[in-house]
């Protein structure tokens, strides 16, 4: 899940791009933006992300200045 501000959100969209790449022999990361499941995550917020960390081997933060 890649977390971040309003004025990040143009990096986040670049970060979550490249990591959403496949790659030959190297397994694809996966990455939440939360607007982007804006229905689903309204719907059934606990739920939603509930299922979204029951797919996390690893979590991490990124700080942008």
């Amino acid at each position: 899940m890649l977390t971040f501000a309003s004025d990040g959100l143009h990096t986040a969209q670049r970060v979550a791009t490249e990591f959403r790449k496949e790659r030959e022999n190297q397994q694809r990361i996966g990455v939440v933006i939360l607007y982007e499941h804006a229905e689903l995550v309204n719907k059934n917020p606990e739920q939603f992300i509930s299922a979204c960390f029951d797919q996390v081997k690893l979590a991490f933060q990124m700080f942008v200045k």
